[in-house]
């Protein structure tokens, strides 16, 4: 009888295992996503700062002659 019984818990705890992964899988997936558009924001905003900083430069270019 133990042994059915330890057999009946391993297969659960395949089962549970493979849910497990499951969502282990979407949460990465998630998280994957969420990255790309952090990363997607901060080269915009990167983009933004590279163009204020030409500005600036022009203008102290323009003053410095």
């Amino acid at each position: 009888m133990a042994k059915s019984n330890s057999k009946k818990s391993a297969a659960t705890d395949k089962k549970t295992q493979g849910k497990m992964k499951k969502n282990i899988d979407k949460i990465n997936k998630s998280i994957n996503s969420d990255i790309k558009k952090m990363d997607a924001r901060i080269k915009k905003m990167n983009d933004k700062i590279n163009k204020e900083i030409k500005k600036m430069n022009d203008k102290v270019n323009k003053l410095a002659k």
